[in-house]
């Protein structure tokens, strides 16, 4: 959607049209992505456990960059995860 520079997207199933998904549904699921992800480093009790989360970071990361998300916006997500895994030291 980003890309492409549109805000809607038409959720379609044979044929029919069963939804739309707006760039404010991808933020919101997004945002609930990340505490998720807080959570879980948060519960996590050894390095391996949290070591199969890195790649659910770095995806988000990526995904961030590609939607051009706003800088402050990327820092803030980069530092929530930086603050959970250096308290788990």
């Amino acid at each position: 959607m980003v890309r492409s520079k549109t805000k809607h997207a038409v959720v379609a199933k044979d044929n029919k049209l069963v939804g739309i998904v707006t760039i404010r549904d991808l933020i919101r699921a997004r945002n609930l992505e990340v505490i998720s992800i807080v959570d879980r480093i948060e519960t996590r009790t050894n390095i391996e456990e949290l070591a199969f989360i890195s790649e659910e970071i770095t995806q988000i990361l990526k995904g961030l960059i590609t939607e051009n998300a706003p800088l402050p916006e990327i820092f803030d997500i980069i530092t929530e995860f930086y603050d959970r895994l250096t308290g788990k030291s």
